[in-house]
């Protein structure tokens, strides 16, 4: 029995020294991760919207450009190389608030008579005349339009007289000239003449 009992001893003395001694066993941490800070980038400020102008959304709304006409209506004689009507013709780029002008001076190359027969609507009797048109760059500043020859860069101004809705113009006004220019039909022009 002495000898088991070494060997015993032996063998317990070999087990405790091939163990490793366990280190207390703690719960881990709970690592909790924060979200990164995200900064909002600084909101561009849009430029202002700018408000059209009543002349420029009216004009928009037509196909055609808007045509007023001037003309001499009075009982009298035309001479040659007198100027008896005159056509503004109004039209918009869907894009800018610049305008288009065409100004159509009509000018008698013979003698013209207006005739009133029996108090009725009177009537003109044309014999020949000619046209000359002058392309514009047009702008508005308020209700009024001014326009710029493109060649010679003469000024003109007109003045747009709105119903009261504002959803139409009635007439034009020369401002220089104080002439009245009533709406009428727009006339393209004749082939002839190029842009």
């Amino acid at each position: 029995m002495k000898k088991f009992l070494i060997v015993l001893l032996a063998l317990s003395c070999q087990a405790s020294f091939s163990q490793t001694k366990k280190k207390a066993v703690s719960t881990p941490k709970k690592v909790v991760f924060t979200p990164p800070k995200i900064k909002r980038a600084p909101e561009e400020l849009l430029p202002p919207e700018k408000t059209v102008s009543k002349i420029v959304s009216i004009l928009r709304k037509n196909d055609f450009p808007l045509a007023f006409k001037f003309e001499v209506k009075k009982d009298t004689m035309i001479l040659p190389k007198q100027q008896f009507a005159e056509v503004i013709e109004v039209r918009s780029d869907s894009y800018s608030e610049e305008l288009g002008v065409t100004i159509i001076s009509r000018t008698a190359s013979d003698t013209l008579k207006f005739e009133n027969k029996d108090n009725a609507k009177g009537e003109r009797i044309v014999y020949s005349y000619y046209e000359d048109r002058k392309w514009c760059d047009g702008i508005v500043s308020k209700e009024t339009i001014k326009a710029t020859d493109k060649e010679t860069k003469e000024a003109t101004s007109f003045k747009a007289v709105l119903d009261k809705p504002k959803k139409k113009i009635l007439y034009l006004i020369n401002v220089t000239s104080g002439r009245k220019y009533v709406p009428t039909a727009y006339e393209p022009p004749p082939p002839s003449i190029g842009f």
